[in-house]
């Protein structure tokens, strides 16, 4: 924006915004310790500025995520992860296989998910030359390496997500 040029206020339905206090709390619940402290923050921002009688109703959502002690314990990787993606570093991975077999795999991590129930890390495995999703739970441990992930269409996101067979929503 230029300097002085004016934003009209924001003024949100109740349905739209008992979706942003749902949202703020599914993340807070679900979500690394970032997001999850950067979604608390948001809420108060949104209800300083809330007339009273909304800012009232946004209190009384009966929609909730109540904390877990597992997913508690995943918080740090998914942060980890997080930041991995972000900064489009090299991770390696000592992972559990559904029968319990363990591998060691360097991955070029591409996205997290939530399936509702668990996080996966999307990612292009170095080992099986291929993507693979790789569940948070199953993971041993994790390490991002100093490696930068170069840039390639072919193992890039939108090829993950055509591999998948998910295209991302864009329009709602």
């Amino acid at each position: 924006l230029r300097r002085g040029a004016e934003v009209p206020p924001l003024m949100f339905t109740r349905e739209e915004l008992e979706a942003l206090v749902v949202g703020a709390r599914l993340t807070d619940a679900f979500a690394g310790q970032r997001l999850s402290r950067a979604a608390r923050q948001a809420l108060v921002k949104i209800e300083a500025v809330l007339p009273e009688e909304l800012r009232r109703r946004s209190e009384r959502s009966r929609v909730f995520a109540p904390p877990s002690a597992a997913r508690a314990r995943l918080r740090e990787r998914l942060d980890t992860l997080h930041a991995a993606v972000d900064a489009r570093r090299l991770v390696r991975l000592d992972y559990a296989r559904a029968d319990g077999a363990l591998s060691t795999r360097d991955v070029e991590p591409l996205c997290l998910a939530f399936w509702g129930h668990v996080w996966t890390l999307g990612a292009w495995c170095r080992l099986r030359r291929d993507f693979r999703n790789f569940r948070l739970d199953r993971m041993a441990a994790t390490a991002v390496l100093d490696e930068a992930v170069p840039e390639d269409e072919a193992r890039g996101l939108q090829a993950y997500l055509e591999a998948m067979g998910a295209e991302p929503e864009l329009e709602a």
